[in-house]
């Protein structure tokens, strides 16, 4: 049976529950004892994750499959060795020896473990995320490619790394929207869907502090994507607002993942297949 099309208006609330669910897994996934070093976003996620399903492979490589700027990569793949995740090393093809590898340690599978319960321990809001895109229920399981002991992280994988790509579609050049980082588009979809907010609310929404908020705000606002009014006795750091352009960019956006939901229906299949049993299953060491 064909699915009916998603509403424009519960494919931005997906998007929004989405973005609030990237952020809450990196503060989950972030280890207060070594704040700059080891996973500790998505993008750093991403990176032990794609050594693992495909084993050592060159920066540049790594950047190009996980569709980021190569200056993103390097710096978590640095965070990643401080941490003894990941190992640098000269390549061992003959023609090839100059160049450096990365690949991936045994610290950095039992990472990986750990990041795998936590995936199925908030499994039930990513859920509710993908629920709002009201496709059909997946089938039956499908054998599943992912390594043994990561197919909630495995199946998340792929669904991340297949809605990046609607996203750089959509956004082209707008480099603050780049997926690498939800918050930026969290704020945008946010502002879209309620209204404008105290500023003073966004770094509790973003989950960043006071000053990475600012600056974040400063870009937004160079780049035409928001403005904030004046302050008042009510708001003292005034309002933040959707511009014309940042409305334009979430209305890019939301199409872009419209005119893909049918190919994201695997991915997505799969992951809710992963999640389905998360309470049982988050409880394993």
């Amino acid at each position: 049976m064909t699915s009916q099309p998603t509403p424009y208006d519960d494919v931005a609330a997906a998007v929004e529950q989405l973005t609030l669910y990237v952020v809450a897994l990196e503060r989950a996934i972030a280890s207060p004892s070594r704040p700059d070093s080891g996973v500790t976003d998505t993008p750093g996620l991403g990176v032990l994750m794609a050594l693992e399903l495909f084993g050592p492979m060159r920066p540049k490589t790594l950047a190009e499959l996980l569709t980021m700027r190569s200056g993103t990569t390097s710096k978590r793949i640095e965070r990643l060795v401080r941490a003894s995740f990941v190992d640098r090393r000269r390549s061992v093809i003959p023609e090839d020896r100059r160049s450096v590898v990365v690949e991936i340690r045994d610290a950095g599978r039992l990472e990986l473990a750990r990041i795998e319960r936590l995936t199925l321990a908030m499994g039930a809001g990513l859920l509710r995320a993908l629920q709002l895109l009201r496709l059909p229920q997946p089938a039956a399981p499908a054998a599943s490619a992912d390594p043994e002991g990561y197919p909630a992280l495995g199946a998340l994988f792929r669904f991340v790394s297949l809605i990046d790509e609607s996203v750089i579609r959509a956004v082209g050049d707008h480099d603050l929207l780049h997926p690498s980082d939800p918050r930026p588009l969290l704020l945008l979809v946010d502002l879209d869907r309620n209204g404008p907010r105290p500023a003073g609310s966004v770094p509790g929404l973003l989950d960043r502090s006071r000053s990475a908020t600012s600056r974040l705000l400063s870009q937004m606002t160079a780049a035409s994507l928001i403005d904030t009014t004046p302050p008042t006795a009510g708001t003292p750091r005034g309002l933040t607002r959707i511009s014309a352009d940042g409305q334009r960019a979430v209305q890019s956006v939301i199409v872009a993942l419209s005119e893909d939901l049918v190919s994201l229906q695997p991915a997505i299949g799969d992951l809710v297949r992963a999640l389905a049993d998360s309470p049982a299953r988050s409880g394993r060491t």
